[in-house]
């Protein structure tokens, strides 16, 4: 729907309500998002594809407005009027000159019960106080920009817009140049959350006000001098009142100046800039008295830009009433108001602030983010370029996201080199969708303890000792006081390797783990010889649907044309390519192959370069290769799984090397085993192999397996932890430790009785 603003990203969409002003046939609704900010959505069947709401966008079309070295003023009003407002009074003196003419003047006001914020047009004296002083809440345009339209139409009065510079980009866009429409921009540090301040309204309910009703709301009172401060009135049902306050260090404008609370769209503003939207720019003139002492006297200094002859006509006919007016130079201006140059940053603890303001409220949303506390610590193998590690690792952390947790991916203290090469690794993707911790090495490790409630080792293989085995991969830094589950996880083969000194410490803290569920039937054994008792629950990649997958899909770069046979191979072997032969003349396909990136990634090229190679794939083509192709032959579980996950018919080949008990495992479960074959060469001998597959009842059971996983998880994490270390578990850990000490000494001993003989030899 190109003609609409369906166009715009959420995420740079200022919600200045242009485009539901301007909607003739109601088909545009202004909705919350999940942060509480306001966004349009548009019904369907209602648009007409007029193309109207679009082009009033500001986003999409920005004004071309203001003078680029617009003069610049230091001003003061009276003592008695700089007292009511947040500043130096410059909106005051201008908006009684239009009410003196008659006029009428639009701000923001709180709410009936202050707890939000919206625009009003007002036309008496009286008035004026609800339009004064800052608030620091986005607010509500509703069909503001409708009605001053419908003054300057019908009345011959000028009208006074005071409001953020996207808003009055909207209201420009709306109505167009007007000579008796006077607009005011702000100098705007960015919007904060209404969902947020009412968070924080509930927050100093609980603990301030009881049952009592908030009468008043004063951001930056002078009572304490020109600066950052806040105050609540609150009236209580015994008509006494209590007043709540808090400085510029509290939790509100903790929230607000360091962005977590404000709107994301802010960290990218069109209008955080010179040349300005409105005719005249209003904010504070912060730092002017590092120029000028006697330009701020502590009661509030305005900060005056002109940018068009309108607002010099305004500003002329407002000067008399002005107790100091000065010039002073632009950059000393843009020195002390970022936002006259850049817009405000970008916080990457926003997400977090978010993630848990329903859940906690807005005092401990804003403590996990400040200190980047999160929920969940995800250990997997999500920095590596195995496709299957890398899909099974987005496929935990994208469904633990959507049930509302909050969720880090914790970097491996051993695996530094990962994270250094950008051209071999996962990272791009894994930047582009995780949030990702901090690089500790092991020493460091105890750290993450401040950070996460829970920690969940993800599946693959994390327990093959074959895989540069580490303690790191049974949560070997976590406290006993921390939730700890391991899902899906996987020992890679049907028994162990581990050394007798490696076992004894893995057992302790295999025992430690409050949940421990595994990928294969196997494993269930193979835990219980660490004294553990799981469950099997079905591969991360089966929590999503298809439908998750195939978004992701969408933005690969390289699609292939036409129909084709999917190759995804692990192990090139001759046996292989000429099962893939055999299938594209049975079949009539041409073949697409790509081959796993770990362990001789250009020799396995080489070897497969006759079979149509899809060289250097990323996760998002590999995906939509697997979604559209009509056949799949391939050596690798994930492989495996994401042909069964889009429904294609598909032979798998054993892998011994990586281990075949995951396959037999989960096709036997699925009902679908005779896909299996241990050895390519027997795909040639059996023609049942290119059959389609009854994917309606292997679905049943797979929605099965989804849905217990899904529910074994959330009962692991939603189960309140209770288990601590017991004294013989305490005794038996150091027990452990001293023996694996004892063990590196006797190591040392044995290399320093080694070299003692060579030099006794030489000597």
């Amino acid at each position: 729907m190109s003609k609409t603003i369906q166009i715009v990203a959420p995420d740079v969409c200022t919600g200045c309500g242009a485009c539901f002003n301007q909607c003739a046939v109601d088909a545009i609704t202004m909705c919350e998002d999940s942060e509480g900010f306001l966004g349009p959505v548009i019904d369907d069947t209602k648009c007409i594809q007029c193309g109207k709401c679009e082009r009033v966008c500001p986003v999409l079309h920005p004004p071309t407005f203001g003078a680029e070295t617009p003069d610049c003023y230091a001003v003061m009003a009276k003592d008695e009027v700089r007292w009511v407002t947040s500043s130096g009074g410059m909106f005051v003196l201008a908006a009684d000159w239009i009410l003196e003419h008659n006029g009428f003047v639009c701000g923001a006001e709180y709410t009936e019960d202050f707890r939000g914020v919206r625009h009003a047009v007002i036309d008496h004296w009286t008035k004026l106080p609800r339009l004064m002083r800052s608030k620091y809440v986005q607010s509500d345009t509703n069909i503001i920009y409708h009605q001053i339209k419908t003054i300057l139409d019908t009345t011959d009065k000028p009208v006074l817009f005071c409001g953020c510079p996207c808003q009055v980009a909207a209201l420009r866009n709306c109505i167009g140049e007007h000579d008796r429409l006077y607009l005011l921009d702000l100098v705007c540090h960015g919007v904060p959350s209404p969902k947020a301040w009412q968070s924080y309204i509930g927050d100093i309910w609980g603990v301030k006000m009881e049952e009592g009703v908030v009468r008043n709301v004063n951001f930056r009172p002078k009572d304490k001098g020109w600066g950052h401060s806040i105050s609540i009135s609150i009236s209580k049902p015994d008509d006494s009142e209590d007043v709540f306050t808090e400085d510029r260090s509290g939790a509100w404008y903790t929230a607000f100046l360091k962005a977590f609370s404000t709107r994301v769209c802010c960290s990218s503003c069109t209008y955080a800039k010179i040349p300005r939207v409105g005719d005249i720019t209003i904010g504070d003139f912060w730092g002017i008295e590092k120029h000028k002492k006697e330009l701020d006297d502590g009661k509030g200094t305005s900060c005056v830009l002109i940018n068009s002859e309108k607002g010099r006509h305004l500003f002329k006919n407002v000067r008399p009433r002005m107790t100091l007016c000065e010039q002073q130079k632009l950059s000393i201006a843009v020195s002390g108001n970022g936002q006259l140059s850049v817009p405000t940053w970008k916080n990457t603890n926003h997400k977090c602030f978010f993630m848990h303001l329903d859940k906690y409220g807005f005092n401990n949303a804003l403590r996990y983010a400040k200190k980047e506390i999160m929920d969940i610590g995800l250990v997997s193998w999500w920095y590596v370029v195995n496709y299957g590690s890398m899909i099974t690792s987005y496929a935990l952390y994208k469904y633990l996201s959507d049930q509302g947790f909050s969720v880090g991916m914790l970097r491996s203290p051993d695996r530094e080199k990962y994270y250094a090469d950008e051209e071999t690794n996962a990272l791009p993707f894994a930047r582009k969708h995780y949030r990702i911790t901090n690089f500790r090495r092991q020493e460091s490790l105890y750290e993450l303890n401040h950070y996460f409630d829970t920690f969940i080792l993800g599946s693959d293989q994390l327990w093959n000792h074959f895989c540069e085995y580490s303690h790191y991969y049974m949560l070997s830094f976590a406290e006993r006081t921390k939730k700890k589950i391991a899902y899906s996880t996987s020992f890679g083969h049907s028994h162990t390797f581990f050394a007798k000194e490696v076992k004894e410490e893995a057992t302790i803290y295999m025992r430690e783990l409050d949940y421990v569920s595994v990928r294969e039937a196997d494993g269930i054994a193979l835990a219980r010889e660490f004294g553990v008792n799981a469950v099997v629950t079905c591969d991360p990649v089966f929590l999503l649907n298809r439908a998750d997958y195939l978004k992701l899909a969408e933005d690969a770069e390289r699609k292939t044309k036409g129909d084709f046979i999917l190759a995804y191979i692990m192990e090139p072997t001759n046996e292989k390519k000429a099962a893939l032969t055999h299938l594209s003349e049975k079949l009539k396909l041409r073949i697409v192959t790509i081959v796993d990136r770990q362990m001789d990634y250009y020799g396995k090229i080489e070897q497969m370069k006759d079979f149509g190679i899809l060289a250097d794939a990323k996760i998002e083509e590999w995906l939509w290769h697997f979604s559209n192709a009509k056949f799949v032959l391939t050596d690798s579980f994930h492989g495996t799984c994401f042909a069964i996950i889009n429904e294609k018919p598909f032979v798998s080949v054993g892998n011994i090397k990586r281990g075949n008990a995951r396959f037999e495992s989960l096709l036997e479960n699925l009902g679908l085993i005779d896909r299996f074959v241990y050895d390519a060469a027997k795909i040639i001998e059996r023609a049942d192999l290119i059959s389609g597959i009854d994917y309606d009842s292997v679905n049943k059971i797979l929605n099965s397996e989804r849905k217990r996983g899904q529910s074994w998880l959330m009962n692991a994490l939603n189960t309140p932890k209770e288990a601590v270390l017991s004294t013989s578990d305490i005794i038996r850990r150091e027990n452990v430790k001293l023996r694996k000490r004892v063990y590196e000494l006797e190591a040392k001993f044995d290399k320093l009785a080694a070299r003692f003989n060579e030099i006794q030899v030489k000597v």
